[in-house]
């Protein structure tokens, strides 16, 4: 869901479809026999990235990925598009932590669904994380790797080994977590900088604002995402639901701490 938006984001600066301030106009898309897609409410009016950011603007990040396909848009238009536009957003998801094993210590780490078929309304999904699939450790590699701003760090569980005495008591240390890079995204910390102001505005609004309870001065983004359940575990998916999800780090200025929560399967009275 739309905890993704800051790396569509900087998708969008990274590829030269964005700039920092842009202002675009918060309006549904329509392309040829497609219903309308929109944001959650039918305009939002004149947004610059880091209002949309503020407002989870659907329509923002659509006209960005219409741009990285290079579609000129205009209202019931027919359109075609190829998979380049997927490998761009890929590409810098995957340099974040998305879409990628973040490395932990835990057996049987996936990568997560990725998506096959490739159409305009399925780019305009993935641009607000209605696409591919990315897992809790996934979303928390990604928040890191914004605040680290760029740098990609291995996700650990166990800080270090110590062997055991003969009276099972703590004996010398075996071993100690080492900080492992795994990637750097190469995108200018300019373009991060702007984000982290995005997801503060996030936490200081409409949509953010109480979520992080008593946390002093934290920044992240909320997120919805429709899906599909199997409600009496007969094999088939029959039930609508959502999966409700938040990603913050808290203080904003030299964060001491992540956090990510993903609520699944909720109804839309908010019960599982």
């Amino acid at each position: 869901g739309s905890i993704v938006k800051g790396a569509s984001m900087l998708t969008g600066y990274s590829s030269g479809n964005l700039k920092i301030g842009e202002v675009l106009y918060d309006k549904c898309i329509k392309f040829k026999n497609t219903p309308r897609k929109c944001s959650w409410k039918t305009s939002l009016g004149a947004l610059n990235d880091i209002k949309a950011l503020e407002l989870s603007s659907n329509s923002y990040q659509f006209q960005v990925a219409l741009k990285v396909a290079n579609v000129k848009y205009y209202d019931n238009m027919p359109v075609k598009i190829d998979e380049a536009p997927f490998k761009v957003y890929r590409s810098v998801f995957n340099s974040l932590g998305l879409g990628v094993k973040s490395g932990i210590d835990l057996p049987f780490e996936t990568e997560g669904y990725k998506g096959k078929e490739y159409n305009a309304g399925l780019l305009l999904n993935y641009s607000i994380g209605q696409y591919d699939t990315y897992s809790v450790m996934q979303l928390a590699s990604y928040v890191n790797t914004i605040i680290n701003e760029g740098e990609r760090l291995k996700l650990n569980l166990v800080k270090e080994v110590k062997y055991a005495t003969k009276d099972n008591s703590i004996g010398k240390t075996k071993s100690t977590y080492q900080k492992t890079v795994l990637n750097n995204s190469n995108i200018d910390n300019i373009y991060f900088k702007r984000v982290k102001e995005g997801f503060a505005s996030v936490m200081k609004g409409m949509l953010g604002r109480g979520y992080m309870g008593g946390s002093p001065d934290p920044a992240g983004k909320t997120g919805t995402s429709e899906t599909f359940y199997d409600s009496d575990n007969d094999g088939v998916v029959d039930k609508e639901v959502i999966n409700s999800t938040v990603a913050f780090y808290y203080p904003r200025e030299s964060p001491r701490y992540s956090v990510v929560v993903v609520a699944p399967f909720l109804t839309d009275d908010g019960n599982f």
